[in-house]
């Protein structure tokens, strides 16, 4: 009895562990169909409970992350773009609301209730991430203590 009971523990754990490391097939289902042409995928769960899956990939040579369910619905994609590519709008409402801040990473957004495009800016003690409009309007705004540092068109951290 205490083998069958730790065969059990063990197979449970293990099923764990291998869960979180692959996305349910539904949601790689999702992410194919999708974007069938995307390139040098990279699976990322969030969490213990895993409810959402990340995936990281390139599509046309551009750096994509797109988010899933734990059910395989798509939530959000964010494209990598050249700082160059934010509209003017975009770019004033940084430079009244952000000007001591340095742009680290800018992106296209794309969800099911929003277009627009995303900025990470760093101060060196703080960071802001903030999604606007291509009017220049905030949608969301979210501080972090940790700061933000640049990527490279992998998605690699870029030391200083």
């Amino acid at each position: 009895m205490k083998k069958l009971v730790s065969i059990l523990i063990i197979l449970f754990i293990a099923f764990s562990v291998f869960s979180q490391t692959r996305p349910p097939s539904k949601v790689k289902k999702s992410f194919k169909a999708q974007q069938p042409q995307a390139t040098d995928a990279k699976w990322i769960s969030k969490g213990d409970r895993i409810k959402e899956w990340r995936v990281m990939y390139k599509l046309d040579g551009v750096l994509h992350t797109s988010w899933y369910d734990h059910k395989g619905n798509w939530e959000i994609t964010k494209s990598k773009i050249d700082q160059s590519e934010l509209p003017e709008a975009v770019v004033k409402s940084i430079e009244v609301d952000y000007y001591n801040y340095n742009i680290m990473i800018t992106a296209r957004f794309e969800s099911p209730e929003n277009k627009g495009y995303e900025v990470w800016m760093d101060n060196g003690r703080e960071g802001f991430d903030v999604q606007y409009s291509k009017e220049g309007k905030v949608l969301l705004r979210t501080l972090t203590s940790q700061g933000y540092k640049p990527i490279d068109d992998d998605g690699n951290f870029i030391e200083d």
